[in-house]
């Protein structure tokens, strides 16, 4: 299966390399009448997106299933949109679902309607103008700030285009879901990476003034960990503006179950989809993409196990891969301060790769010096203890002489800070985190501090 990924993904890079230049030029001769229709709109967002920070108030208008030719293997939109009401919402609908959100914008500047759980520009003209004149309105009233849709990307077409120009769609998300055609073929989604590019570079080239978003999956059957980076590398390429990862699961109701029940699918442990999500996530954070969710929303539904069937659902997925990343990084700066403090003689011959017998001279040398500077702290503290003006001094060197104590006895103290928020990615699920760190390194007394003006992304060390 390796070998014929490797040739289909030589295959479809040079399939990309051939079409790239017919592609461009296309979109370009194709677009010029659009772009002008669109550019009043393009502007608009353009100039509240240069105003406004943070995410948008996303409100979710959800029509599941409705405009997809095909359903997918893994589909059960009725599930992940945890609606079970096949109406196509009327406008009514719609503004009630505006004002209940609207109660709840705080503080963001900028809220966007979003049409979820169908392949938006595969809906009739009727329906995606009726949609669009209502959130229009809307846009135009200046309850909201935009529209947002998903849609597959062979929907992408100079006639869809040509359609929306007209409105302000601040955000369009791709259905990617993998950049492999074999992966694609085998779970029925209707469409090749080829149209994934082609979309992109439409979008772009049309509507310069949208965000675009993507989609994609891990664990997709014949799809290996590789093959999913590969895959992410390819989306990075296109400069999404932002991107989903959903780790699949298997859902009642769907083609996939019965694979699932005949053994022809078997799902990724909990663990595994962490591991890959993670280096997903770090792949196109390290591109400056940010990737703004991870894992399926948690819902009632979801945790019916007659809907859920199998696969790494979590209701937190999204803070136990943040949590892996944060476990790494500490055990990384943990590492290189115990490398740099010579705590024990084990530490010392990791580090210098020297025999255990002169490791262990080592470590006694540094023992007596931790005991001289141990008496020497005593001192320190007792002079101290006679002075009554001097308390705070007292204090310090009472917590100096203690952690020397700490190190004459092979135990190291080394506090992690974080910013508050990021303090329960730090501690990781159920305090799983702190457990961890301690299995590895016993001999370390680790404690945690907050610090607000750490990013919150940071993790810094002391001895």
């Amino acid at each position: 299966m390796t070998s014929t990924a490797s040739q289909n993904s030589r295959t479809l890079r040079s399939t990309v390399s051939q079409n790239s230049r017919t592609l461009t030029s296309t979109v370009s001769q194709n677009s010029r009448t659009l772009t002008s229709t669109a550019s009043q709109n393009s502007r608009t967002l353009t100039s509240r997106a240069s105003t406004n920070s943070g995410p948008p108030l996303v409100i979710p208008i959800f029509i599941p299933h409705a405009g997809c030719p095909h359903k997918c293997i893994f589909c059960n939109q009725n599930a992940i949109t945890s609606s079970t009401d096949m109406t196509m919402p009327d406008p009514y609908h719609i503004d009630k679902t505006v004002d209940e959100y609207l109660k709840y914008r705080g503080d963001r500047k900028e809220a966007e309607l979003a049409f979820f759980g169908g392949n938006f520009l595969g809906l009739s003209a009727r329906w995606i103008n009726s949609f669009l004149d209502t959130a229009g309105k809307l846009v135009k009233s200046g309850k909201i700030d935009g529209i947002r849709f998903s849609t597959r990307p062979d929907t992408i077409t100079d006639q869809s285009l040509e359609l929306i120009a007209q409105y302000p769609v601040s955000t369009v998300e791709l259905g990617v879901q993998s950049m492999n055609d074999n992966v694609l073929d085998a779970v029925g989604r209707g469409h090749g990476a080829e149209d994934t590019l082609r979309a992109g570079a439409k979008l772009r080239a049309v509507l310069p003034g949208c965000r675009l978003g993507m989609q994609m999956m891990a664990g997709l059957p014949l799809e290996s960990h590789e093959m999913t980076l590969e895959s992410a590398r390819k989306m990075a390429d296109l400069s999404p503006d932002f991107v989903r990862i959903y780790p699949l699961v298997v859902l009642g109701g769907s083609r996939l179950a019965t694979w699932y029940h005949r053994g022809r699918y078997t799902p990724l442990t909990l663990e595994d989809a962490i591991e890959i999500v993670k280096k997903l996530y770090l792949l196109f954070t390290s591109r400056g993409i940010p990737v703004i969710r991870m894992g399926l929303q948690a819902s009632d539904i979801m945790e019916d196990q007659r809907v859920m069937l199998a696969g790494p659902w979590h209701p937190a997925f999204g803070h136990l891969v943040h949590s892996r990343i944060f476990l790494d990084r500490a055990g990384e700066l943990i590492k290189a301060a115990i490398t740099n403090s010579k705590i024990t003689g084990t530490d010392l011959a990791e580090k210098y790769n020297n025999p255990a017998e002169q490791a262990d001279k080592l470590a006694e040398q540094a023992d007596n010096q931790a005991k001289q500077d141990h008496n020497q702290a005593k001192q320190d503290h007792n002079q101290a203890k006679q002075d009554d003006n001097q308390a705070e001094q007292d204090d310090n060197q009472a917590e100096q002489a203690n952690n020397t104590a700490e190190i004459s006895s092979g135990v190291k103290k080394l506090t992690l800070t974080v910013h508050p928020s990021s303090l329960s990615r730090l501690q990781g699920d159920k305090k799983s985190n702190l457990k961890k760190l301690h299995e590895l390194f016993p001999s370390i007394r680790i404690c945690i501090m907050c610090d607000k003006s750490l990013d919150k992304n940071e993790i810094s060390i002391k001895k």
